[in-house]
């Protein structure tokens, strides 16, 4: 069954001021200026896509009803990575494309897990090795009645999909505000899309995981 799908060009941004004097003198300015909104950017997209869901934000896959949940998981083990992996598989999800996205205290607690007996850093399943690892500081660790709860998703990334409005579209003004009494430049970078999951049931979310 084949269904169009809505996306809702919504407005993402960052600005930001320098003294005339920095832009004049300094050599690579232009270059760090770029790498400056495009590193403010990506982060943005990225909080967006895993955690957005207020106001005019994109719909992440936190706040997806249709993604499946796997609720209250406590303290991470591979055995929650499984349970995604089984889920996924038996909704016919390859799994030769699969990822999961997790905060660093998550990653740590991950890495650091020891054999009761032998006292020796524990592999990961086969099929969990497969998956590919990220690790995104837009995850928080504060969620949940007790601030100490966070998310983790696994899923096939190749169904979201990020669509584009507009391009980045960079801005200066020495007028604006009170850039011309302070002798500055202000800076400010637009961008506009949305994303999608064209199979919402080939993502999992792990909910309730705490340190």
């Amino acid at each position: 069954t084949f269904g169009n799908i809505l996306l809702t060009a919504r407005k993402l941004g960052c600005y930001f001021t320098a003294s005339r004097e920095l832009a004049e003198d300094s050599v690579n300015f232009a270059q760090q200026i770029d790498g400056l909104l495009t590193a403010s950017l990506a982060a943005e997209i990225d909080r967006q896509c895993l955690m957005g869901g207020s106001g005019s934000e994109f719909n992440g896959l936190n706040v997806r009803s249709e993604v499946t949940e796997q609720s209250s998981v406590g303290s991470p083990v591979y055995d929650d990575l499984m349970d995604s992996w089984q889920t996924l598989t038996e909704a016919n999800c390859p799994d030769d494309n699969l990822s999961y996205v997790l905060c660093p205290r998550d990653a740590t607690t991950l890495s650091k897990l020891i054999g009761s007996t032998t006292m020796e850093y524990i592999a990961p399943p086969r099929e969990v090795a497969a998956m590919t690892r990220y690790v995104s500081s837009s995850i928080p660790r504060t969620l949940g009645g007790g601030s100490n709860e966070s998310v983790a998703f696994v899923g096939d990334f190749r169904e979201m999909l990020i669509g584009l409005r507009t391009n980045p579209i960079v801005e200066f003004t020495t007028e604006g505000g009170d850039t011309f009494q302070k002798h500055q430049v202000g800076i400010k970078c637009t961008w506009r899309g949305d994303i999608a999951l064209t199979r919402p049931a080939f993502f999992v979310r792990l909910a309730g995981i705490t340190a």
